[in-house]
């Protein structure tokens, strides 16, 4: 879905998961695309536990009105989140 995901991001199973199919959750992947496309385009999606954005951050593709809400209790993430990307967290 065009989202980076770094190396010390992953857990042994993911890296296999990547040698496999260099995707980060193939079988969700079309599902989330097709879930997102059903929303109204001024509708609302909110993720709890969004880690480092890999499913709120592609949704502007998919329905750039939707407004989105991503809630990540890890400092890590979070940290990652402000870093890499310009968007507004609260």
């Amino acid at each position: 879905m065009g989202v980076s995901v770094y190396d010390d991001h992953l857990i042994p199973a993911q890296r296999q998961r990547y040698q496999k199919r260099n995707v980060h959750e193939a079988e969700e992947e079309d599902i989330f695309a097709e879930l997102i496309r059903q929303l109204p385009a001024d509708g609302c999606y909110l993720n709890i536990g969004c880690a480092i954005g890999y499913y709120p951050l592609p949704r502007e593709a998919l329905a750039p009105a939707l407004t989105i809400h991503a809630v990540e209790p890890l400092a890590q993430h979070r940290a990652f989140l402000r870093r890499e990307y310009s968007l507004e967290w609260a």
